[in-house]
């Protein structure tokens, strides 16, 4: 009788471990990752497919200072990210927040590196703050809805497809320690005005632009 009861019970054991699985990887919940180069936490992962994450200023007594490749990749419920001490923030990595199609708020200005992709895809971001030292390429493709963009002093290079596909962006001004603008940028995006500094006059790439206004 237990032999046979074993039998019929074997079969179900993959099931019984899928579904143990599958509620443990829905809990909402961040995994981290040690930086040397930042001496500090990145999130790593994220689990669940929460609406909001708040991100905490420390883990095992160390800040929290970014997101590491593919952090919140395709988190499709996403729409807000909160922090406790945004300033910590410092590294965004690679397809950290690309794909999340109903993502609306996250403030990253204190962010020194954005890498590329990071927030591709993101067809809701509306409104984004910048002193990033490197913007990657790509790192806001297609952000259809992004209207309003500012960029701080600070802000030095920006990647190729950095803002392509923005329809949404009309006006942009770029700061005066910018001394890179990669080609394609801008590409397909709604710029009518781009206020660029003399010192970038030389761009090949910005001449061929008849929407830049120099100052």
């Amino acid at each position: 009788m237990k032999r046979k009861l074993l039998f019929l019970l074997l079969p179900l054991i993959p099931i019984v471990i899928g579904i143990i699985f599958a509620i443990y990887y829905s809990i909402p919940r961040l995994e981290y990752i040690y930086s040397e180069e930042y001496n500090g936490y990145l999130v790593s992962y994220a689990y669940g497919d929460n609406k909001e994450y708040e991100i905490p200023s420390s883990y095992k007594g160390m800040n929290v200072v970014g997101f590491s490749t593919r952090a919140f990749y395709r988190h499709h419920n996403l729409e807000r990210i909160t922090f406790e001490k945004e300033e910590n923030i410092r590294f965004i990595g690679r397809l950290s927040f690309s794909e999340c199609e109903n993502l609306k708020e996250i403030s990253i200005r204190y962010a020194s590196i954005i890498e590329k992709n990071a927030f591709a895809l993101d067809f809701s971001l509306e409104k984004i703050e910048l002193e990033a030292k490197n913007i990657g390429g790509s790192a806001f493709f297609e952000c259809r809805s992004l209207n309003e963009v500012t960029l701080n002093m600070g802000v030095e290079s920006i990647g190729s497809y950095a803002f392509g596909g923005c329809t949404s962006l009309k006006e942009l001004q770029i700061p005066k320690s910018v001394y890179n603008i990669y080609d394609h940028a801008f590409n397909r995006s709604g710029l009518e005005v781009l206020n660029v500094p003399l010192s970038l006059s030389s761009n090949a790439y910005l001449k061929s632009l008849d929407y830049v206004k120099y100052y």
